[in-house]
C-alpha cells in the first residue's frame, strides 16, 4: 500500500507540472502567432504605402502632362481662332493631331457660336444647352470636364 500511494503522489506533480508548462507553451505560441501577423500587417501596409506614393507621383506626372497638352492646344486653336485663320478642317487637324499625342478619350472645341467640333469630324450645335457660366469663359483659360458629354449613339446620329 505505501508503495501506490508514493506512485501517486510522484504521478500527481508530474501531470500538474505537464499541464503548467503545456499552458505557457499555448500562451507563447498564441503571443508569437499575433505578434507574426501584427509584423506581417505592418509589412503589407508599409509596401502599400510605398506602391500608393510611386502610383500617386505617376498620376500626377500624367496629369499634368495633359494639362501641358491641353494648354498647348488651347493656346494654338484660341489664336488662329480669334484671328480668324482657322477653319472647320483645321479645328479637325488640331483636335486630332493632339488627341494622338495623349490617350484622350475625347478633345472638343467650342466656338463662340456654340458649335462643339471633335475630331472624327463631327459637329454639334449646342448654343441651347451651354451654360451661362461657359460662355463667361475668359480668353487663356482652360478647362477640363465632362460637362458636355455626349453619348456614342447621339455622337453618331
Amino acid at each position: 500500500m505505501f508503495q501506490k500511494k508514493g506512485k501517486d503522489n510522484f504521478i500527481k506533480p508530474l501531470v500538474f507540472f505537464g499541464v503548467v508548462v503545456f499552458i505557457i507553451c499555448l500562451v507563447t505560441c498564441i503571443y508569437h502567432v499575433f505578434d507574426v501577423r501584427n509584423n506581417l500587417e505592418d509589412e503589407v501596409n508599409a509596401q502599400l504605402r510605398v506602391q500608393l506614393e510611386v502610383a500617386s507621383g505617376v498620376l500626377s506626372d500624367e496629369v499634368d502632362k495633359t494639362g501641358e497638352i491641353v494648354s498647348v492646344l488651347a493656346g494654338e486653336m484660341g489664336e488662329n481662332y480669334q484671328n480668324g485663320t482657322v477653319n472647320e478642317y483645321e479645328i479637325y487637324h488640331l483636335l486630332n493631331k493632339y488627341k494622338g499625342i495623349d490617350d484622350f478619350q475625347e478633345l472638343c472645341f467650342i466656338a463662340n457660336d456654340g458649335v462643339m467640333y471633335f475630331g472624327d469630324g463631327w459637329n454639334k450645335d449646342i448654343s441651347a444647352i451651354v451654360r451661362t457660366e461657359m460662355r463667361e469663359i475668359t480668353e487663356g483659360e482652360v478647362y477640363i470636364s465632362d460637362e458636355f458629354f455626349i453619348s456614342n449613339k447621339e455622337h453618331q446620329m
